[in-house]
């Protein structure tokens, strides 16, 4: 007696993949720096995108960051071809794209950047600090008012003072503190700023 069985009629699909790429980069803007420098602004294109969290990353110019573009870039023209990597959360897999962008910024046109003023630079004579006060040298803006601001760790103030450079390097005591073990001390001009952090012993 020949006995025959049906097959099943169970079958087992695999799991629909997603392809996820960078398929090209707009590139926004190109400002030339200097001779041998630019700063590029793009925005990278991808297909594949389900609504997850996309990671994207410049080998050697940009951690990886969840934030979205556009993106700006300060990159030297004897780096003519960088490489961008992403990675979508759920999808398996890294993309990977060679971004040519200073033939990109050749198609798009460069612009000069605006002059600028003579840079701001800061000098705290003596950290990690010791005392609850500390000398700091203002350089580069004479005639110019500045704001020295000290904030905690935490960013709550802790002394605000203003004053106007009448030199080249004018130097200031200023209060920070003694209630924690670093504070962020910022000085600032109308059009420029710096920030410090100070180490207190």
């Amino acid at each position: 007696m020949l006995t025959v069985s049906a097959a099943s009629s169970q079958t087992v699909s695999p799991p629909p993949s997603t392809s996820f790429a960078i398929t090209g980069v707009q590139t926004l803007s190109c400002v030339v720096v200097s001779n041998g420098q630019r700063r590029v602004s793009f925005t990278p294109r991808y297909a594949g995108l389900t609504g997850q969290p996309v990671s994207f990353s410049v080998v050697n110019e940009l951690a990886p960051t969840t934030q979205p573009g556009p993106y700006s870039l300060n990159l030297y023209t004897d780096n003519p071809l960088i490489t961008l990597k992403a990675s979508q959360q759920g999808t398996v897999g890294e993309a990977s794209f060679s971004y040519a962008w200073l033939q990109a910024c050749g198609s798009a046109g460069t612009r000069q950047a605006a002059p600028e003023a003579t840079p701001l630079r800061v000098v705290v004579l003596g950290n990690p600090v010791s005392q609850a006060q500390v000398w700091v040298e203002v350089q580069g803006v004479p005639g110019q008012t500045v704001q020295l601001r000290v904030s905690d760790g935490q960013g709550y103030p802790v002394s605000t003072q203003s004053h106007r450079v009448a030199t080249g390097a004018d130097r200031f005591w200023v209060p920070i503190g003694t209630s924690a073990s670093q504070y962020y001390l910022r000085v600032s001009t109308e059009s420029q700023h710096q920030t410090v952090r100070l180490v207190k012993q």
